[in-house]
């Protein structure tokens, strides 16, 4: 994994989920997705999420820290499971599935 796609996934965490409930986090990026910048992003922030290339230890500074959201385990194994919800939450038009 590239450095800068740990940053890209750090950095889209902090803006849209570091200070907000994770139902605006999710309603912020699904708008930032939408619009073109947004789109190549989100493809990076994905695909790093996606590819489990992540370094031991990250999974979990990246929620805890970067998103600033509480896990009901402090494993990268269940940093996973926010992270992936969080991809399928943002994904969807739908209603957002809590954490």
């Amino acid at each position: 994994m590239a450095v800068s796609d740990l940053d890209s996934v750090w950095s889209f965490l902090r803006e849209f989920f570091n200070y907000a409930w994770y139902d605006e986090g999710v309603e912020r990026a699904r708008a930032a997705r939408a619009e073109e910048s947004g789109a190549e992003r989100w493809q990076r922030v994905r695909q790093a999420i996606a590819q489990r290339e992540l370094p031991p230890g990250e999974p979990l500074r990246l929620v805890n820290e970067g998103a600033n959201q509480v896990l009901d385990a402090n494993t990268d194994e269940e940093a996973y499971k926010w992270l992936d919800l969080m991809l399928e939450n943002v994904e969807s038009d739908g209603q957002i599935r809590p954490y």
